[in-house]
């Protein structure tokens, strides 16, 4: 959720030399209806090799698509990347999927923090109108 500390914990670990803060522009939340549909179609086929293959596919794709954000002359060092997009939890599932032993870090804050934390800023620009009524952030902050 926004407004939940994600920037401060991604502020943390990146100033480690070796890990990447890949911010908001999340590679894998760009491919994933490619990749639902990838995966989809492979447990339909009754493949255990068609999901294995699917799922390194799409791993690669993703990861490949994070080490072209990061600047080349650090593209080397990095053995970490960040990925702070605010929707991964919807598909925490696909993560471990398809990345089964990079950790998962949830942060919590107060709920009434977050809430007027949240109607202090103007998230409707970024298609997050949701943001800007109190019903709808408290029903989403429910989910």
């Amino acid at each position: 959720m926004m407004r939940s500390g994600s920037t401060l914990v991604e502020s943390i670990l990146s100033s480690h030399s070796k890990v990447w803060g890949a911010g908001e522009d999340s590679v894998f939340g760009s491919k994933i209806d490619d990749t639902i549909n990838r995966v989809s179609a492979a447990v339909g086929a009754g493949s255990m090799q068609a999901l294995q293959a699917a799922v390194a596919a799409q791993s690669a794709e993703v990861v490949d698509g994070m080490l072209q954000q990061i600047p080349l002359e650090r593209r080397f060092t990095v053995s970490r990347i960040v990925d702070k997009q605010l929707f991964n939890f919807k598909h925490l599932g696909l993560v471990h999927l398809l990345f089964p032993d990079a950790p998962i870090l949830h942060t919590t804050r107060n709920f009434m923090d977050v809430v007027l934390s949240t109607l202090r800023y103007n998230f409707n620009e970024a298609g997050l109108g949701w943001s800007f009524n109190l019903r709808e952030l408290v029903e989403y902050f429910a989910m």
